[in-house]
């Protein structure tokens, strides 16, 4: 019984994923960039400890909110394009800091 549920269940995520590919390829892979860019942003920091390369970190964020925040408005999600564009915002101005702009 819980094996033809996870079955169930992995056969409907695989369903999912190749019909959002589909649906727009373009986005797709602007949301697997993303979320690549955030998930290795996140290692350098973890890895780095305790000093952290914080440019790279930043660049990294950057490049993976404008991907998700891209995508998201091509999806018409108002809350995923809100939250992705305040971490771009944010991580601007982190990395303007860090830059010594201001």
């Amino acid at each position: 019984m819980i094996i033809d549920r996870l079955q169930a269940w992995v056969g409907y995520t695989l369903e999912f994923i190749i019909n959002d590919y589909r649906e727009d390829g373009y986005r797709f892979i602007l949301e697997l960039i993303g979320m690549f860019a955030s998930i290795f942003a996140s290692l350098v920091l973890a890895v780095t400890v305790p000093e952290p390369n914080i440019g790279w970190c930043y660049a990294l964020w950057m490049i993976g909110s404008s991907c998700l925040v891209t995508a998201s408005l091509s999806r018409g999600s108002t809350g995923f394009t809100i939250i992705y564009g305040t971490f771009l915002v944010i991580d601007s101005i982190g990395m303007a800091r860090w830059f010594g702009v201001f």
